[in-house]
C-alpha cells in the first residue's frame, strides 16, 4: 500500500536506508522484539532491534534488557584495569590511578543505569583482585583493609559498591526534587513500585538517609560536657 501511495504521488520516493523495521510479539508473558523482514522499493528494511538507541548517554535496547549494558560496563572496567596493570608505574601509583581516574571513568555508567547490586559486587571483586596484585599482598588478606579509612588503619581506596550507592542516591535526590513535574512523577512511580522491595535500590536508601538527617535535626548535635571543677 505504501509503495502504491508513493507511486500515485509521482514526486515521492522511498529511501530504505532511512527506514527501520521493528516487530513485537508476546512470548512467555512478555513482549519481545523480532525482525518483521519488510521490504520497500525492492530493498530490505533494516531491523531496529539490532541497534541500540542512545538517549542522554543511556543506551536503550528495544527489548529493554540490560544484559548487553552489563557486558559493556564490565568490558570498560576490565579494559581500564588491564591498561593500568600493563603500565610501567609501580603498584602504589596504579592504586592511585584506580582511586582517582578509573572510578571517575565508570561513575557515569554507575549513575545512569539501574544495575543489580550483586552485579556491582562482582565487578568490585575484579577490582579487589587487581588491587591485591598491585600492592603485592597475599590473597588471604582481609579485604576491608583496602577500603577502610586511614583513621581505621585502612588504605582508603574507593569501594565500587559504595560508589554505586552514592551516585544512585544522588540521582534519586535530583529526580525527587527536579523542577519538572513529569520527572518527579517518574520518581514517585518508581517509589511505589520498589518501595517495599527487599533488594537494595536508591529509592529506599534515599528515604533512609532523609530520615536520618531529619532525626539529627530534631535531636541536634550532642555536646560533651567536661566537669573542670574536680
Amino acid at each position: 500500500m505504501l509503495e502504491e501511495f508513493l507511486g500515485w504521488t509521482r514526486m515521492m520516493k522511498a529511501k530504505p536506508s532511512k527506514c527501520v523495521a521493528l516487530g513485537m510479539k508476546v512470548q512467555d508473558g512478555r513482549y519481545i522484539s523480532f525482525d518483521p523482514d519488510l521490504f520497500i522499493g525492492g530493498e530490505r528494511i533494516g531491523y531496529l532491534g539490532g541497534t541500540p538507541i542512545k538517549f542522554l548517554g543511556h543506551w536503550i535496547y528495544v527489548n529493554l534488557d540490560d544484559s548487553e549494558t552489563r557486558r559493556m560496563i564490565e568490558r570498560k572496567l576490565t579494559m581500564l584495569l588491564e591498561k593500568v596493570d600493563e603500565s610501567s608505574i609501580n603498584g602504589i601509583m596504579k592504586c592511585w590511578v584506580y582511586n582517582h581516574l578509573i572510578m571517575s571513568k565508570v561513575s557515569w555508567e554507575l549513575m545512569i543505569y539501574n544495575l543489580p547490586i550483586t552485579f556491582v559486587k562482582d565487578l568490585e571483586a575484579t577490582c579487589t583482585k587487581y588491587l591485591k596484585k598491585w600492592l603485592g599482598v597475599t590473597k588471604s588478606i582481609t579485604v576491608t583493609v583496602l577500603y577502610r579509612s586511614k583513621d581505621h588503619f585502612g588504605l582508603n581506596l574507593k569501594k565500587l559498591s559504595e560508589l554505586y550507592k552514592s551516585v544512585q542516591v544522588g540521582k534519586g535526590h535530583m529526580l525527587k526534587n527536579c523542577d519538572d513535574k513529569k520527572v518527579r512523577a517518574s520518581f514517585e512511580h518508581r517509589k511505589e513500585r520498589l518501595g517495599d522491595s527487599k533488594q537494595w535500590n536508591y529509592v529506599k536508601e534515599l528515604g533512609e538517609r532523609e530520615r536520618d538527617l531529619y532525626f539529627k535535626e530534631l535531636v541536634g548535635t550532642p555536646v560533651l560536657c567536661v566537669d573542670t571543677t574536680a
